[in-house]
C-alpha cells in the first residue's frame, strides 16, 4: 500500500521511510505474532503460581509488572492492538483478580538473602554503554 502510493505519485521517498520507519515494526510484528493474548495471559498466571510454589510472594511479580507500565507509556489505538501482551496494567489487574479468587498461602517469603544479595551486586554493575549512533535508513 505504502509502495503503491509512490508510485502513483502521491507520497515521496521520505514520506515512504518514514512511514516504514513509524509503522513498518508494528505491521512486521502483527504479520509474525509468536502468541496472542490469551496465551501471554496464561503465561502470567502459570507465572503467578510457579512464584507460589517456589514459596515466595507473588506481590512482588505483581509490583514488577507494575513498574513496567512506566516504559509503555500510553500507546496510541494501533499500537494496543497490535501489541501481543496485554497492557501491564491489564495484566497487574488480572493478577490481582486471580489472587482474589486463589489466595497464596501465608507466610511466603518476600526478600531472602539471595535476592537482596543479587540486587546488591546489581548496584555495583557499572553502567550500560550509551546506544550505537543510529543509520541512516536505506534511500528506496
Amino acid at each position: 500500500m505504502v509502495y503503491e502510493g509512490k508510485k502513483a505519485g502521491l507520497l515521496n521517498d521520505q514520506q515512504v521511510n518514514d512511514m516504514m520507519e513509524r509503522y513498518g515494526g508494528p505491521i512486521l510484528l502483527f504479520v509474525d505474532h509468536k502468541f496472542n493474548r490469551e496465551e501471554e495471559s496464561e503465561a502470567d498466571r502459570f507465572a503467578l503460581y510457579n512464584v507460589i510454589r517456589a514459596g515466595y510472594d507473588p506481590q512482588g511479580l505483581i509490583a514488577m509488572l507494575g513498574r513496567l507500565s512506566q516504559f509503555t507509556g500510553n500507546p496510541t489505538l494501533v499500537e494496543g492492538l497490535l501489541m501481543n501482551h496485554p497492557l501491564p496494567g491489564e495484566r497487574v489487574e488480572a493478577l490481582r483478580e486471580e489472587l482474589k479468587q486463589n489466595p497464596p498461602p501465608a507466610g511466603l517469603e518476600k526478600d531472602s538473602l539471595a535476592f537482596r544479595t543479587a540486587k546488591l551486586g546489581m548496584r555495583l554493575l557499572l553502567p550500560a554503554p550509551p546506544p550505537p549512533p543510529k543509520q541512516p535508513s536505506p534511500q528506496w
